[in-house]
């Protein structure tokens, strides 16, 4: 039960991180537009507001920094640890707390867990064996 908290919620701090970064960019990029275009924003509100959003931006990207270095951090102890050469730059799923790494000369791939440190390597076939099957089924208009 501890993994599964782990994971959600580094899921969840990496989710809150990205949308800090995004909307405290943006804001940060409209108060000092909006300082700069009018005289009367210079107020100590917009002063506060700006500092604000810059530290929402700054604080979302020091946290996807890290958390982008923890993963290729793994992957690096991964490919040590079982002689394969996973690429560290393409994963699959980042900046969520689990994702693929793709070794494309040995052809395998693994399944990263970034918040347990736990992983599991499995050949191209596992996903190449993959099926879906669709079912069709006959609608009924819903009465009005």
């Amino acid at each position: 039960m501890g993994r599964v908290v782990q994971t959600l919620g580094s899921h969840a701090l990496t989710g809150l991180a990205t949308h800090a970064m995004c909307f405290g960019g943006l804001a940060t990029f409209i108060t000092v537009v909006a300082v700069l275009v009018s005289p009367g924003n210079r107020t100590p509100l917009a002063c506060e507001f700006f500092v604000f959003s810059l530290t929402a931006c700054v604080w979302g990207w020091k946290t996807l920094k890290r958390a982008l270095s923890g993963s290729q951090e793994l992957v690096k102890k991964i490919n040590q640890e079982n002689a394969l050469s996973l690429n560290p730059v393409s994963l699959l799923g980042y900046p969520g707390p689990v994702f693929w790494a793709f070794d494309q000369s040995h052809r395998k791939l693994a399944v990263c867990n970034r918040a347990t440190g736990e992983y599991r390597i499995e050949d191209f076939a596992f996903v190449l064996s993959w099926q879906c099957v669709w079912t069709i089924r006959e609608s009924r208009p819903i009465p009005l």
